[in-house]
């Protein structure tokens, strides 16, 4: 297996750190993941996915769940991730599978097809 890294500054000065994390922490990290071959899914382009992600790997609650549930039914998605907290909130929305996930290490698994996360009602 080929071993490769990469690195990034994600902080923007005209954006607050937390925005930034709040839009690239998470689907930054899965889309490293999946250009460098780590993961492979055919789920990536039907879900969205939010969060915040810890140092620890912990998917944080975020502010916008119903937004982000509202763009991923405007935009024909079969569903999105949300942190476990704001799946009530993104669940208002139907139409639009909720699937709750507490870490990096579940949404890995969920868009894998290794772990079954029932969605969110």
């Amino acid at each position: 297996m080929k071993t490769t890294s990469s690195s990034f500054d994600s902080l923007k000065a005209d954006l607050p750190a937390s925005l930034v994390v709040f839009l690239v922490a998470t689907p930054l990290c899965l889309g490293i993941a999946l250009a460098s071959g780590q993961i492979q899914s055919d789920l990536v382009g039907q879900y969205l996915v939010i969060g915040e992600l810890a140092l620890d790997g912990r998917v944080r609650p975020i502010r916008g769940a119903l937004s982000a549930a509202m763009l991923a039914k405007t935009e024909n998605r079969r569903g999105i991730l949300v942190p476990v907290e704001n799946a009530p909130e993104a669940a208002v929305v139907g139409e639009v599978e909720v699937i709750p996930v507490s870490s990096l290490t579940e949404t890995i698994g969920f868009l894998s097809g290794e772990l079954p996360i029932e969605p969110a009602v």
